[in-house]
């Protein structure tokens, strides 16, 4: 199901529409499928980064502090504008070890990520349109423990990427297993400008879900960026806005609380 991820990223690395008149003043550059193609593969399984409300920091301070919180894996660090930066793995591992072991925070930021793709433009904007999130539900019944449900699951909330399931932990002898003390997980790339859903229905079953380390997601309305007491629809605003400025931070809480820090 994760090769569905690199499928999307293949129709997205088509390249564009050239225009069919040149000028002197605009002239065109003409490349074939085949060349665009190979210029985007180097940076296919890239993620881009940044700290909404952290506009402060520094290139080597962000860097540095990379290194320490992901240091058993080797990567490529660049910034480019508006705060952005960008990470190449030198090994898928390494890749899915940061998507599955997420969410991440940096000096109590939560680390907005999301992935590469060809056209992605930095915008100026202090909340992203896009980012990973993780995902789990904590009350599932346990029949819908399985990487299907949580894959279509992820699905209806965006695009999954990752589905992260309990590790068996054998025990002595290898005569007895156990799962550890944490819930499935999937990894999906949401988009912000669209409603964060909470409940969903399978078989006549109603199912929620919670998103893992998002302090500011507001179910009043299902939209990311403020809380729900400062929600616009309950002036009843015909659409949501959102403060450019709001910081979005949060910390690592203890094991089994719901902004987990693993």
């Amino acid at each position: 199901m994760e090769d569905d991820d690199d499928q999307r990223l293949d129709d997205e690395e088509e390249a564009p529409g050239e225009a069919s008149e040149e000028s002197d003043f605009c002239p065109v550059l003409h490349f074939t499928d085949e060349e665009y193609r190979e210029m985007c593969r180097p940076w296919k399984k890239a993620l881009v980064l940044t700290l909404p409300g952290k506009k402060t920091l520094r290139y080597r301070k962000v860097r540095h502090n990379l290194t320490q919180l992901w240091y058993d894996t080797e990567f490529k660090f660049s910034d480019i504008p508006n705060y952005y930066y960008v990470v190449r793995f030198e090994q898928d591992s390494y890749r899915d070890k940061v998507l599955m072991e997420g969410p991440w925070f940096l000096m109590r930021h939560y680390l907005v990520q999301r992935r590469w793709i060809p056209n992605f433009i930095p915008d100026a904007n202090d909340i992203p349109l896009k980012m990973i999130v993780w995902v789990r539900g904590p009350n599932l019944p346990k029949k819908y423990n399985n990487r299907l449900f949580l894959w279509r699951l992820g699905n209806k909330i965006g695009t999954s990427l990752r589905v992260d399931m309990n590790t068996p932990v054998q025990g002595q002898g290898d005569k007895s297993r156990a799962e550890r003390g944490r819930f499935a997980r999937v990894t999906v790339e949401v988009d912000l400008r669209r409603k964060l859903k909470r409940r969903f229905i399978s078989r006549n079953e109603v199912l929620s879900v919670e998103y893992e380390g998002l302090e500011l997601v507001c179910f009043q309305c299902g939209y990311y960026g403020y809380k729900k007491e400062v929600c616009p629809h309950r002036c009843n605003q015909a659409s949501p806005t959102r403060d450019a400025t709001t910081e979005v931070s949060g910390k690592p809480q203890s094991q089994g609380k719901k902004t987990e820090k693993r």
